[in-house]
């Protein structure tokens, strides 16, 4: 059976960025949970003072909304601006090349003799 540290002992364990000591020692000493619970409880003045300090301003909600709503627009303003610009290649495209998708610089597809594209 191992010797129970002092409350000093278990201070630096857990400061030096290995707690596994004292996880194996909570193992074999079940009342070590209860020290260190006792070692880390923070009197009703700092446990107040701090739930002020990191709880959210009472606007937050409306905040957050209004800039999820912004960020919002600006990726539909985005995409517009992506849609326009590629209705613009496409007409290019189009006005550039012909509709069987050769382009200027190649051949030519074949013709089919036997078609009449008159109809007739």
């Amino acid at each position: 059976m191992t010797r129970r540290p002092t409350d000093r002992t278990l201070r630096r364990w857990l400061r030096s960025g290995r707690p596994a000591r004292v996880a194996r020692l909570i193992d074999v000493h079940p009342g070590v949970v209860a020290r260190l619970e006792a070692m880390s409880r923070l009197d009703d003045e700092t446990a107040q003072t701090l739930g002020e300090a990191v709880a959210p301003s009472e606007d937050f909600a409306e905040r957050t909304g209004g800039a999820v709503a912004t960020r919002l627009d600006a990726y539909r303003a985005l995409g517009l601006v992506g849609d326009l610009l590629g209705v613009g290649w496409r007409t290019g495209q189009l006005l550039l090349w012909d509709t069987s998708g050769a382009r200027p610089d190649e051949d030519p597809p074949p013709v089919d003799e036997d078609h009449d594209p008159g109809g007739g």
